[in-house]
């Protein structure tokens, strides 16, 4: 069976102050460098054939972390780059979110960023990735980590999800999604979506009984 993990990169500063990075960066935070160990350790068992990484530091630093320990040549692309938001990065995430929305309702419009990329502008880069990950044959126990947008946007491609469905393929940091296939040529399935079991707080100790009698005093 032919396999893809897909993961989006732990959590940054930038996103701790809810501001747009898209081709911005900034260094995981001490949060996202746990949410990427915590991962590692969930992977440890995982053979890897190849990885690819988005080229913004983020990325690369979530793929270190989670080869820690492993010999595996990692290539780096902007092909995975987040989606561009020119002038609006650095800026509000939400109030980029309601402007997007509002249009989208009122007009039915895409919100473009002035300077930045369209959703069609991402999707063509998604698109070239697929095809150079099936000329190299890279389909096979790849893990990827890529963003929030492009991440959506590459499942969204892969497993031909409707654009009214497409805001339900949902990215959170360092969440796992896996995909396979039976053989090349053969549809992708998607076996489990944005899974962050390995975030989850360990359960609690189970109580010591207390000894008969009491406490002393």
């Amino acid at each position: 069976m032919i396999g893809v993990l897909l993961v989006r990169h732990g959590e940054t500063e930038l996103n701790t102050r809810g501001l747009l990075q898209g081709w911005r960066d900034s260094p995981l935070t001490e949060k996202g460098i746990q949410q990427a160990q915590a991962l590692r350790d969930r992977l440890a068992v995982e053979p890897f054939t190849h990885a690819v990484t988005s080229d913004l530091g983020r990325a690369k630093q979530t793929m270190g972390i989670l080869l820690e320990g492993r010999e595996l040549v990692v290539f780096e692309t902007e092909l995975l780059r987040e989606r561009h938001y020119g002038k609006l990065e650095g800026t509000s995430e939400m109030v980029w979110r309601i402007q997007r929305e509002r249009l989208r309702r009122e007009k039915g419009e895409e919100l473009i960023p002035e300077e930045g990329e369209s959703r069609a502008d991402v999707q063509r880069r998604t698109r070239q990735f697929i095809l150079e990950m099936e000329a190299l044959k890279m389909g096979d126990r790849l893990l990827i980590v890529g963003h929030s947008h492009w991440n959506r946007q590459f499942l969204s491609d892969l497993l031909d999800v409707p654009e009214e469905n497409w805001d339900l393929l949902s990215s959170s940091h360092t969440g796992l999604t896996a995909l396979c296939r039976d053989a090349v040529g053969s549809p992708w399935r998607c076996l489990f979506l944005d899974d962050t079991s390995h975030l989850a707080p360990p359960p609690p100790e189970p109580s010591k009984p207390e000894e008969e009698g009491g406490k002393e005093g």
